[in-house]
């Protein structure tokens, strides 16, 4: 929200403290230019389709380059980026962000992490566009439905 200026809330305390540390550090990181280019918060529903069945999906991007990629920030306790890696296998990242990139209908997905130990943005994650997606795959077969 403090990255999309649509943040409401209170700005004394630490949560606020570190989330701006966070939207700087990201800003002046890696958007120092181009920053008007991207679009926040891009909510969008779906139909996924799978072997004939079809479920219904919700997701909303944190930001996007309209038809280029997605970029969905995560805040972390990793210190190097190995450590990330490490994070975005234990906790499907790479799903989430799969289905953000259908959803936007772009080529290119990436993650960024803050590292809250480091003070710092470590290295942007460049996640694999492919084809089909196991995680959602089995989705769809255990909660999708026939279409009518």
């Amino acid at each position: 929200d403090i990255l999309s200026g649509h943040y409401r809330g209170s700005i004394v305390g630490p949560e606020f403290v570190q989330a701006r540390s966070f939207a700087l550090a990201i800003k002046n990181t890696y958007f120092a230019h181009g920053w008007d280019q991207l679009q926040f918060e891009v909510s969008y529903t779906a139909t996924m389709h799978y072997l004939g069945l079809g479920m219904e999906t919700m997701g909303r991007t944190d930001t996007e380059l309209a038809s280029k990629c997605v970029i969905d920030f995560k805040i972390t306790s990793a210190t190097t980026d190995k450590q990330f890696a490490a994070l975005i296998a234990h906790m499907k990242y790479d799903d989430q962000i799969w289905h953000y990139g259908n959803l936007a209908q772009v080529p290119k997905r990436y993650i960024l992490p803050y590292s809250t130990k480091r003070k710092c943005c470590l290295g942007l994650v460049s996640m694999p566009n492919n084809d089909t997606n196991t995680f959602w795959q089995e989705a769809i077969m255990k909660f999708g439905n026939v279409p009518a």
